[in-house]
């Protein structure tokens, strides 16, 4: 009797204070409307103008011979001063490399990075979109950061950095050899954007935007991820990796068999020359100690016995 009581207690003091918050709360409730249309208004701006980052994935085979050569199924691994490591696990490390990404900069001239003005934020410009095109002949020769403006001058030059370059021709620059092109697009924007970052900051923000993940711990296939605001750019840039990494690892295939067909030919070549050697110190060894070859002293000595046994016959006829 006296617990229900105190229950009753307590639930009328918890009803008071519920009570008490809501009288506290109430003359402001114009201010929290406020704030839910004004976080529900942030949101919808945050998705709009947001910068949307697009996943493209591949999938491909790597160390597909080891894996083929391994009949239990388990992954080949290899001992050097480090540990145990498996195969596949190098090659993931070959494709997220700087120097192979380097080689997909280069390729696609990625160290140019177009861009135009929006109401609210610049958006990237990516090949046909843009109506300049940049040619970095030696990427490796930029050493810092270029930004500025690119328009088409009234005489049919391209203008950028307050210098002039003809369209369609290789010429030097502070960046050096480079090519300018103009691509024809309806309504396209007087003026652009246009960084140049050199070869190694490229590269990085490649390596950035780069995931190789193996699909399981024991399997030779492998995920490439990549993320970038233009789905086609990183269509082409996945594609462009893989294409020269196979060219690689075909090359470097063909170097190691190159390389071990020079090595056994060294190896024979060195292994004759050790034989002659041997055979001419076992010449000198006869000579210089009096050793005869038994095998031509034996027939030396066959040819003498016959010669006897025929002398021997013409004495008997002659005696007779």
């Amino acid at each position: 009797m006296i617990s229900n009581k105190q229950q009753v207690r307590q639930e009328e003091k918890d009803a008071s204070s519920l009570n008490n918050i809501i009288q506290r709360v109430l003359p402001y409730w114009p201010l929290l409307l406020l704030a839910g249309v004004l976080s529900f208004v942030t949101a919808k701006l945050y998705l709009r103008y947001a910068t949307k980052i697009i996943k493209v994935q591949a999938r491909v085979i790597v160390n597909d011979e080891d894996q083929e050569k391994s009949s239990s199924g388990l992954l080949n691994i290899q001992l050097d001063g480090a540990g145990y490591y498996n195969e596949t696990e190098k090659e993931v490390e070959i494709l997220q490399s700087r120097t192979l990404l380097s080689m997909v900069v280069k390729r696609l001239n990625l160290q140019d990075d177009f861009s135009k003005e929006g109401s609210v934020k610049q958006s990237s410009v990516y090949g046909e979109n843009s109506p300049f095109k940049l040619i970095l002949i030696d990427g490796d020769s930029v050493k810092q950061t270029y930004s500025g403006k690119v328009s088409l001058t009234t005489n049919g030059k391209i203008r950028y950095l307050d210098q002039e370059y003809p369209v369609d021709t290789i010429i030097q620059s502070k960046f050096g050899r480079i090519r300018w092109e103009l691509i024809e697009i309806l309504d396209a924007p007087k003026e652009i954007n246009l960084q140049i970052v050199p070869l190694r900051a490229a590269t990085i923000d490649l390596k950035a935007k780069l995931k190789v993940l193996p699909i399981s711990g024991q399997s030779s296939i492998v995920d490439l991820i990549f993320l970038d605001e233009e789905s086609e750019r990183a269509k082409i840039i996945l594609s462009t990796l893989l294409e020269i990494y196979s060219a690689n690892h075909v090359g470097f295939k063909r170097r190691i068999a190159e390389n071990t067909l020079k090595f056994v030919d060294e190896r024979l070549k060195l292994i004759a020359g050790e034989l002659n050697d041997v055979e001419d110190d076992l010449e000198k060894f006869k000579t210089r100690e009096g050793v005869v070859d038994l095998s031509t002293e034996g027939q030396l000595f066959l040819n003498e016995v016959s010669k006897f046994d025929q002398d021997l016959g013409d004495l008997d006829v002659q005696l007779q």
